[in-house]
């Protein structure tokens, strides 16, 4: 568009002639992000220089934890490890602070077993150096994007065009798919190892760098499931043993196609779809945290334990399988990294779901395939949040119209997709979620935390005139869940502000608040899962090496199986090349997502060029901000558990 075409958009019709600011005023995106650099940039060095680490800073840390005592209970005695003491604290906050520790040690059985031989390893961010070029580089970046504008997708797109590579073309995989026996045979491995771990969990050892349990659930299933999402999509799902024992027994069959005996009512509307899961993530970090689930294996076996249950509950009540759609937050939150997958199952031809009668792949065939758990319609799905990769669809399709294919990543939400507020909600939460752990695992969120437990114990004891309860325990509890209520609702209100501020630059009433927030909330998974994938890449190339010595030991009984019971522990990459991967990917998700960002509004406002290269401005100014802030915790130094 011209400077003069741009200019009559914005309602100028003057022509004064010359003007040495028209190079200037015909590229609107580039002043505007210039202008936001140099406000946000200088603020940004400021605080880094501030907390820029003394030079023994960059070295590990370790420290060794005292029985009977948690690793938040003593953020006095870590701190005082660092050459520079991150807070001066009096000896009263000291004797306040260590009264009752953070938790009850009484409400445990396992208290005096609690981490005997556990160490906390300061692990060193990414310098300086990288974070602000990084910082620069992230800048650059959303300028060409910005400049380049997405292309204009408009109207519904019934099938998105995308290259792809069909794994079903190979005759032996289409026809062990299409077995009832394939499922079962990637579950029962699984199942096995679940029930090991929910085992090793009650009966071995309760100290956590010794038993397997803790260490396989929360070091290397959890953090590698976000890897394995960006590569096969939902595969969890796909293997998922919390469903799968209570149907199994259900059916009383591994494989027969047969309706398992329930009241089957539809799931209630009144529910809020999605609300439960988030809920439950939300309760499940809490509670993490709170009750040091990855330090207590007894806790992880209860946890594996209420899932089953929860599930089982759901077949019972609910018809198909509410638990993968509704209530299970680690499938939702798979399933929403599933949208930016690289694997899925969909239909080959469009006009042969459209001209099917029967529709078995949503009804299910009763000698083939067991309807879709997840109520979906292959005819018209074109997003994988929902699919659970089962392949009773493959199973049950008359005409043999579904593939299972390999896509590039992320192409998912470039095209038109199904949008609920519910899955906007879940979205955010995930963003705000997989930031909240990286800042909870610093020395700053530590001393923040202990600032605000002396804060609130002052005030209560100036309001009580005596002693106000919250010394012990309590008063830790109370203090963690008001700074973690305030990590969920404080970045959401940033969200909805911003929300509001694309609505206002649009200068299109007819544009609600509340549609720009449900859409450009899927353009926020990008940044979520690369932070995510980002953070996690420290715990998995320097934890992992755990499982050397757990697989000898793994009930922490003294035994040593396969000789490697007294393995190092040593990093599986250098911490250069994980600052080198955290960099790129950081890079990657935040061109990725202006990009989504860019075809969202581009799709909300139409032929309006106007409004959307505005809304998309204000949009990007915002993902900049988060793209700043997820490197800016990946820069900071965090607390990580290793086996003593």
């Amino acid at each position: 568009m011209t400077v003069r075409k741009r200019l009559k958009v914005l309602g100028s019709t003057e022509d004064d002639g010359p003007d040495p600011l028209a190079a200037w005023r015909g590229r609107p995106g580039v002043v505007v992000l210039i202008l936001f650099t140099l406000i946000a940039l200088p603020c940004i060095v400021r605080a880094q220089l501030r907390d820029q680490p003394q030079p023994s800073d960059t070295l590990i840390v370790h420290t060794v934890v005292e029985p009977k005592v948690r690793p938040h209970d003593r953020r006095d005695k870590e701190l005082e490890t660092r050459p520079a003491p991150i807070r001066d604290w009096t000896q009263d906050d000291r004797v306040v602070l260590d009264v009752g520790g953070f938790f009850d040690p009484s409400a445990f059985d396992d208290a005096k077993v609690v981490q005997p031989k556990a160490y906390v390893h300061l692990m060193p961010g990414i310098p300086n150096t990288a974070f602000f070029g990084s910082a620069v580089g992230i800048l650059l970046l959303s300028f060409v994007a910005f400049e380049r504008y997405g292309k204009r997708v408009q109207g519904r797109i019934v099938t998105p065009s995308y290259p792809t590579f069909e794994l079903t073309r190979f005759a032996p995989l289409r026809w062990a798919i299409k077995q009832r026996w394939f499922q079962p045979l990637f579950q029962i491995p699984v199942v096995l190892v679940f029930l090991g771990v929910i085992v090793a969990g009650l009966i071995g050892s309760q100290q956590p760098g010794r038993n397997i349990a803790p260490v396989l659930t929360w070091n290397v299933w959890w953090i590698g499931l976000i890897f394995s999402v960006v590569l096969a999509g939902n595969l969890w799902c796909f293997v998922c043993p919390w469903t799968a024992i209570p149907d199994w027994f259900m059916r009383l069959s591994l494989t027969r196609v047969s309706a398992i005996r329930g009241w089957h009512r539809k799931y209630p509307r009144f529910v809020l779809w999605l609300w439960p899961a988030i809920v439950l993530l939300l309760f499940v970090t809490w509670l993490e945290i709170i009750y040091d689930a990855g330090n207590r294996p007894w806790v992880t076996s209860v946890l594996g334990i209420g899932m089953i249950i929860l599930a089982w509950l759901a077949l019972l009540l609910f018809e198909r399988k509410a638990m993968c759609r509704y209530l299970c937050f680690v499938g939702r939150v798979s399933g929403q990294y599933a949208m930016l997958g690289m694997l899925e199952l969909r239909r080959r031809d469009h006009a042969t779901c459209t001209a099917c009668k029967t529709k078995d792949c949503y009804h299910g065939h009763p000698d083939r395939g067991l309807p879709c758990p997840t109520h979906e319609f292959m005819g018209a799905m074109n997003d994988s949040q929902y699919c659970t990769l089962c392949t009773e669809c493959v199973k049950s399709c008359p005409h043999d119209n579904i593939a299972l294919r390999v896509r590039p990543p992320g192409v998912e939400v470039l095209f038109p997709h199904r949008t609920r507020m519910d899955e906007a909600h879940l979205a955010l939460v995930i963003l705000i979620i997989s930031a909240f752990h990286g800042a909870a695992m610093t020395p700053r969120w530590m001393t923040w935390e202990g600032w605000l437990r002396t804060t609130l114990i002052a005030r209560a004891r100036d309001l009580l005139g005596g002693a106000s309860g919250l010394e012990g325990h309590l008063g830790g509890t109370i203090t963690f869940t008001l700074m973690m209520g305030a990590c969920v609702l404080g970045p959401a209100l940033f969200y909805w502000a911003l929300c509001w501020l694309i609505r206002c630059a649009s200068l299109r009433r007819d544009v609600p608040v509340r549609r720009l927030f449900v859409r450009f909330a899927y353009s926020l998974l990008p940044i979520a899962l690369v932070y995510h994938l980002a953070h996690n890449a420290t715990h998995i190339f320097y934890e992992w090496s755990k499982l050397w010595r757990l697989a000898s030991d793994p009930l922490g009984w003294g035994s040593d199986w396969f000789g490697t019971a007294r393995a190092p522990l040593s990093p599986l990459w250098s911490p250069e090349a994980i600052w080198s991967l955290q960099v790129v990917l950081v890079l990657a998700g935040h061109v990725f997502s202006s990009l989504v960002a860019q075809r969202e509004a581009s799709r909300l406002f139409g032929t309006d060029r106007s409004a959307a290269w505005r809304a998309n401005a204000m949009m990007l100014a915002g993902m900049i901000l988060l793209s700043l802030l997820s490197l800016w915790l990946l820069a900071q130094p965090m607390f990580m558990r290793t086996a003593g």
